[in-house]
C-alpha cells in the first residue's frame, strides 16, 4: 500500500541455495533505470524503497559476479495499491450561540477535491455547505475525490446544537416587613442571577 516501506532482497544462489560466500555487488533497477547499488553480504543484497507511488513496477537485480560466481540478473513485478483516505471529526454537541457552528473536520490522505455538506435531521429543515446556527440535530457529510496515491471516501457524522441552559431559580427569600420577594438562581456556566 502507498506509504508503506518495502524491502527487496537479491540472493546469489548455487544449486538452489543461497551462496553465503558470494561477494560482489547488485545493481537494483526500477522500470529499467538503476536506482541503487549495494554490496552482497552473506550471499544477499538488499534494497529498501519508501517512496513508490501507487502503480506497477518492474524491478531488476543485476549481480556483478565474483571469482566464484558468474554475473546474472533476475526481475519481478511489484504492485503498489492506493492508500485509504480518512476524515475525522471532533465535537458532537454545541450550545446555541446564534452563529454557525459544527464539528472540527480533519482530512488525511487524498489531495483530491473535498465537498462538505450539512443536513438537518429529526425535523430540522436545513441543507448547505455552511455550518448551521439554529438549535437542532444535524449530519455533516464529506466526499473526498481520489488522487494518484489515495482512494476517495464518503463519510458522515452526526452532531447537535442544543439550547442554552435556562436560568434555574432555586432560592426564595422574603425581604423585610415591607414585603417583597427575592429569587436567586444559576444560569449558564459563570452566571448567577437575582430577581
Amino acid at each position: 500500500v502507498y506509504g508503506q516501506p518495502v524491502v527487496f532482497s537479491a540472493a546469489v544462489q548455487a544449486d538452489g541455495a543461497t551462496a553465503a560466500g558470494a561477494t560482489g555487488k547488485v545493481v537494483f533497477s526500477v522500470n529499467g533505470s538503476p536506482v541503487e547499488t549495494n554490496a552482497v553480504s552473506s550471499g544477499v543484497a538488499f534494497y529498501t524503497n519508501r517512496i513508490f507511488s501507487a502503480g506497477t513496477y518492474t524491478l531488476q537485480a543485476s549481480y556483478s559476479g565474483d571469482n566464484t560466481f558468474t554475473a546474472c540478473s533476475n526481475s519481478l513485478t511489484h504492485g503498489v495499491s492506493k492508500a485509504g483516505s480518512t476524515v475525522t471529526y471532533s465535537g458532537s454537541s454545541f450550545v446555541y450561540t446564534g452563529s454557525p457552528q459544527g464539528p472540527a473536520i480533519m482530512f488525511s490522505g487524498s489531495t483530491g477535491a473535498k465537498t462538505t455538506n450539512y443536513l438537518g435531521t429529526g425535523g430540522t429543515v436545513y441543507a448547505g455547505q455552511v455550518p448551521p446556527a439554529q438549535v437542532g440535530s444535524y449530519l455533516v457529510t464529506n466526499t473526498v475525490a481520489a488522487d494518484a496515491n489515495y482512494l476517495g471516501t464518503n463519510t458522515w457524522f452526526a452532531f447537535a446544537i442544543i439550547a442554552q441552559m435556562p436560568i434555574q431559580f432555586t432560592n426564595t427569600v422574603w425581604l423585610g416587613a415591607g414585603g417583597g420577594l427575592q429569587l436567586s438562581g444559576t444560569g449558564p456556566a459563570g452566571q448567577t442571577w437575582r430577581l
